[in-house]
């Protein structure tokens, strides 16, 4: 449990490099799991940002905190990718947490391309930026076809007073939003005139 001068134990470091065997040997030593370094870091927060399910796991055995309280430097723990996010939201994370780098876990799901956020509020804004900003900004279309799917707001802006389609491909993001319109009337529409492949949606 010895510390730096930033308070970073050997813990977080295992974690934050994704070591689990190290974790685990310094788990049955006694390191203390719920530790938090200057910035307000568990050792759960480090490992879910490194992506390591196993030093998550581990944490969880050995009954760290699936909500610490987040600080302004501090990320939540359902911000890691599609397997983090299950498990923490099978051992009951908020999916409203909200960090200062992201927003809520949904919003770093679009921001890095991982399309599992199961039961989070599709229109949670940080700073007036939706999920459906960030997934336009990184023209990931699943994403986009699941969140207007799911009621995502088309026409919110931020604090550019920029809308989700400001930041993507005018023509995909057109299709999609129609796509989603029509449903199954899109294959009997005539789109040449739009200049919109209609191969487009023949797979609604």
């Amino acid at each position: 449990n010895m510390v730096t001068v930033d308070n970073i134990t050997p813990l977080h470091e295992a974690c934050i490099q994704g070591h689990p065997n190290f974790a685990r040997l310094l788990l049955d030593a006694g390191a203390q799991v719920d530790v938090r370094t200057i910035h307000g870091s568990a050792p759960l927060c480090n490992a879910c940002a490194a992506g390591s399910l196993e030093c998550a796991k581990m944490l969880l055995e050995h009954g760290t905190k699936v909500n610490p309280s987040l600080t302004a430097l501090t990320a939540s723990p359902a911000r890691g990718n599609a397997d983090i996010a299950r498990l923490m939201i099978a051992h009951g994370v908020l999916l409203e947490a909200f960090d200062l780098q992201f927003g809520t876990p949904l919003h770093a799901a679009c921001a890095r391309k991982c399309v599992f956020c199961s039961g989070a509020k599709v229109n949670a804004a940080k700073f007036h930026e939706t999920a459906l900003h960030h997934a336009a900004r990184v023209e990931m279309v699943d994403m986009i076809e699941l969140l207007v799917d799911f009621g995502g707001n088309v026409y919110v802006t931020d604090n550019d007073n920029k809308k989700p389609i400001d930041y993507t491909n005018l023509q995909q993001l057109s299709r999609v939003a129609l796509r989603t319109l029509l449903g199954a009337r899109a294959l009997e529409v005539n789109w040449t005139y739009l200049n919109v492949p209609s191969a487009t949606f023949s797979e609604t």
